[in-house]
């Protein structure tokens, strides 16, 4: 894990503080794979604990098609139309309590062990609504209309001393802020994957979407 790997906009998570390196989608083949996973329903993973004054998951996989995109030794992933989860609970953005909408999908792991897990594709900012009913039912920016979009901040207290005097804080911001955009602007377009989620369900949900779409395949039933 690198410390400043996320540097991806506001995707730091109030409770992680690092999430695994980015890496090029392009390092993945492309699969020849042709199931495709069908969510009927949004598949939601729950906050750990209430948060006052927001209604709704932490975030989670929307209704839709999956289709395998790419797959190597350790995993399938299967990419969603359009943004196709999203988040809340965001360190870096106006409100953190908005959800954000995100481009991406399912990977579903073919070692013993793994679990299932949303990716996503690093942007320099994202599009994000108020409220849990705004998510189901804006899943993607109306034509024409500018999106409250996630501003790529994350610049910590901790990133000036608290001695500082006002010009010294307003350098070190501006640096920081630098450092940030930069890494940001390297990262835009690669995948990345959440923290380990603890809502063991949502992960075993979409395992078991992912074996009714290989058991539904012509031939019968495929080995991930």
């Amino acid at each position: 894990m690198r410390m400043m790997a996320p540097l991806l906009s506001s995707v730091l998570l109030s409770s992680c503080a690092s999430l695994p390196a980015s890496f090029s989608a392009d390092s993945v083949p492309r699969t020849s794979r042709q199931e495709v996973i069908v969510l009927a329903q949004p598949v939601n993973y729950e906050r750990p604990q209430p948060v006052p004054g927001v209604e709704g998951p932490l975030g989670g996989m929307l209704p839709g098609r999956y289709v395998a995109e790419r797959e190597d030794s350790k995993g399938i992933f299967y990419r969603g139309a359009g943004r196709s989860q999203f988040r809340t609970d965001l360190v870096g953005v106006m409100s953190r309590h908005r959800f954000a909408l995100f481009e991406g999908g399912i990977w579903i792991p073919k070692t013993a062990g793994e679990t299932a897990k949303p990716y996503f594709y690093v942007e320099a900012g994202y599009p994000s609504v108020a409220t849990f009913a705004e998510v189901l039912s804006q899943t993607a920016p109306s034509p024409g209309v500018v999106p409250d979009a996630v501003t790529p901040m994350i610049v910590q207290g901790s990133a000036v001393p608290a001695t500082a005097s006002p010009m010294q804080g307003a350098v070190g911001s501006a640096i920081a802020g630098a450092i940030v955009d930069a890494a940001i602007r390297m990262n835009v377009g690669k995948i990345n994957f959440w923290p380990t989620i603890s809502d063991r369900g949502f992960s075993e949900e979409l395992t078991r979407q992912h074996r009714l779409a290989v058991q539904g395949m012509p031939g019968g039933s495929r080995t991930p």
